[in-house]
């Protein structure tokens, strides 16, 4: 007691260890009774909500170690330790379950039961089996989860559908199988047709999207199996499952080929390749077709990545120049959405730059003007794009913009690029901004002043002129 000073409480809510736990944190972990009730009458109830690096608090410290003393103790300083979540998002009751503390579950579980998301209690009902946690979970797959299983296998509606309860979605939506499957996965790797035709009706689009272990929607067994008829019925509901990847990174169109389903390879190649069509060729950027294929959820769409290059709509629309097409389409989409990148780390708006369509460019910085200074490939700047490609007049659009965010070695990459593609005017304006490029050196050991005296006649020979006599006064 004498070492937490003058001041205990600001002691005790210091972390003292490289993971930054409290004094709390280690005394919950070593199960000190006698010294947890003496420090926690230090503290206030938020103290007792301090959480270490991985996000948990010494109460899920003490769920994991089984220590119900020390719990009641916290709880009866502070109950919102119950609920609070911990290191990847775990409750105390789950850390209980993982740690097969069985007690301690049992103590937790009627303070946290009314709390839990449908997630929650699947996570939890599995980790309890896992465990051998059984008690009233194992109650609950025997009656529930199992007969639903097999009312799934067989398509037998009137048993399930007394299983679902007065939250049919609710239970649509829980994993009830140790690899995470839902009752949709089941029913369609069954090609249970009319058993998949009345639950869809009582599902979200969203609740489609749900992935078994794997990470396999539901969508992804139908074209593993080849059935045609469940997959209308599918992209009826949510055409955003023609292109979300399932198992191993796949497409719903490759998991169709990977098992020789020919036909489903077929019907799924035609909703894809005319989404391609409809904003990737000259016509195109066609909005009365492409539009639709957006589905209830254009948003989700427009965030999907639909090439092997983990290109988006917009980067693909934006290469194809289809201004309109990417103003309506940047209408549905959320600021932080124009920031994705693809495999090489370019945004749209790089491709934007290094085409040259200013049109393009503004309508995206409307939307979000953190795009100017956000790299792309090989860590380039948007405006050194620009400067690659030779587009001069959008260079000199992003310029300003981009001007005081360049590093020096920006600086200088953008002054050499200049020059070696005729771009005399953007560098002067670096020169201007920092004479030492005259006598600085690019990787070849070269100055402009090499650069210079290489260039042949151009149409572009007095702005050269001019630079040249821009550096010979700076050196």
């Amino acid at each position: 007691m004498p070492l937490l000073g003058d001041n205990p409480r600001s002691m005790l809510r210091t972390a003292i260890t490289e993971w930054d736990e409290t004094v709390l944190h280690i005394a919950t972990g070593a199960k000190q009774v006698a010294f947890m009730e003496e420090i926690i009458e230090l503290m206030k109830p938020d103290d007792l909500k301090l959480q270490d690096l991985n996000g948990s608090t010494a109460f899920c410290f003490t769920a994991a170690a089984g220590s119900i003393k020390i719990s009641k103790l916290m709880l009866d300083k502070n109950l919102d330790l119950l609920t609070l979540r911990g290191a990847k998002n775990m409750l105390p009751l789950y850390m209980a379950a993982l740690f097969g503390r069985m007690e301690m579950a049992n103590f937790l579980y009627d303070g946290t039961e009314s709390h839990l998301t449908p997630q929650d209690e699947a996570d939890l009902f599995f980790k309890s089996i896992n465990t051998d946690m059984y008690g009233k979970n194992q109650d609950q797959y025997r009656l529930k989860c199992v007969p639903l299983q097999k009312a799934a296998l067989t398509g037998n509606l009137e048993e399930a559908m007394p299983l679902l309860g007065d939250n049919p979605r609710s239970m649509l939506r829980t994993a009830i199988t140790e690899w995470d499957e839902t009752v949709l996965h089941i029913a369609t790797g069954a090609k249970q047709v009319t058993f998949v035709e009345e639950i869809i009706e009582l599902m979200k689009p969203d609740d489609l999207k749900l992935q078994d272990l794997n990470g396999s929607t539901a969508f992804c067994f139908t074209t593993a199996v080849g059935s045609i008829e469940i997959s209308k019925l599918m992209l009826d509901k949510n055409l955003d499952l023609l292109t979300l990847r399932g198992a191993k990174n796949m497409l719903p169109l490759y998991m169709a080929a990977l098992f020789g389903r020919m036909e489903m390879a077929n019907f799924l190649y035609d909703g894809t390749e005319l989404f391609f069509k409809s904003i990737n060729t000259d016509m195109y950027g066609n909005l009365e077709e492409a539009m639709p294929l957006l589905g209830d959820n254009p948003r989700s769409m427009l965030r999907t990545t639909i090439t092997e290059w983990d290109e988006i709509v917009l980067h693909i629309a934006t290469r194809a120049k289809q201004v309109a097409f990417v103003e309506e389409i940047i209408e549905l989409m959320k600021p932080d959405d124009l920031k994705l990148q693809d495999l090489n780390g370019s945004t749209a708006f790089c491709f934007s730059a290094a085409a040259g369509i200013i049109e393009i460019s503004k309508l995206m910085l409307d939307k979000n003007l953190d795009l100017l200074t956000l790299r792309g490939a090989k860590n380039m700047l948007p405006l050194y794009m620009a400067a690659l490609f030779g587009r001069m007049e959008m260079a000199n659009f992003l310029y300003d913009g981009t001007e005081s965010h360049l590093t020096p070695q920006d600086e200088a990459n953008l002054f050499f690029k200049s020059i070696n593609t005729d771009m005399y005017d953007m560098a002067s304006k670096l020169l201007q901004h920092q004479p030492q490029l005259a006598v600085t050196r690019d990787m070849h050991q070269n100055t402009a002043l090499h650069m210079l005296a290489r260039k042949p006649s151009s149409m572009f020979a007095r702005r050269r002129t001019g630079l040249f006599k821009m550096i010979t006064n700076s050196s």
